[in-house]
């Protein structure tokens, strides 16, 4: 019987972690930031943007080239 309780204890504190976790990042920004921005001189111009995480972050950019290429 102390074997179905503790069985039964460990499942519910299982999903109760799992239900936290669940409720915890749906308040999470994961991406602050995903917008195409202009990198050429005088017109890097971004909103605000709020982060809830601390810790370190990446900076990711993703560059499409458009530049003829001269033979």
């Amino acid at each position: 019987m102390d074997l179905r309780k503790t069985g039964v204890t460990l499942f519910i504190v299982g999903l109760a972690l799992q239900a936290g976790w669940l409720l915890w990042s749906r308040t999470r920004h994961w991406v602050p930031v995903d917008m195409p921005v202009t990198l050429s001189p005088g017109h890097i111009k971004t909103k605000e943007f709020n982060l809830n995480l601390s810790g370190y972050y990446d900076i990711a950019i993703e560059v499409q080239k458009k530049i003829p290429v001269v033979a």
